[in-house]
């Protein structure tokens, strides 16, 4: 934002991406963790390294993944599955490996709102209720 000048980031179709669903930027600022579909149709959860590093994580054949906050100390991205509320609050390793589901259902519509998790990742709000008109906070939230 210093220089004003734009500068694209990620060059979606020059890595065979469709569409970019979500993305998330790493607390330490150095990744970005991203939602998206590939050209053949698969979904997949991919993360960012500058100068140009891409790599999935994380690829199915069903509904979109929504990436959402990664956890504070930057190794693990919480994402939901769009599609019929609730949406499954899943985590997997910023490296990839077999996503794990939170057993944390999201009554919002976490494709538009987002979690939020405070930065020791002790607290999440998230949006809840029909349609989606009510943030909800829990603590406690991730184990220490």
């Amino acid at each position: 934002m210093a220089t004003g000048s734009d500068t694209v980031l990620v060059d979606a179709a020059a890595h065979g991406l469709e569409r970019i669903f979500s993305f998330a930027l790493s607390p330490d600022g150095r990744a970005l963790a991203m939602g998206g579909s590939m050209k053949d149709s698969r979904r997949a959860i991919f993360v960012f390294t500058p100068p140009g590093g891409l790599w999935e994580i994380h690829s199915g054949s069903g509904r979109p993944f929504m990436v959402q906050p990664w956890t504070p100390d930057a190794q693990q991205i919480l994402f939901t599955i769009a599609g019929p509320q609730p949406h499954p609050l899943m985590r997997i390793g910023a490296t990839g490996g077999t996503p794990i589901d939170m057993g944390l259902p999201i009554y919002g519509w976490t494709q538009v709102n987002w979690l939020s998790l405070n930065p020791d990742g002790t607290r999440v709000a998230c949006t809840a209720g029909e349609p989606g008109a009510e943030v909800w906070m829990m603590n406690n939230f991730l184990p220490r």
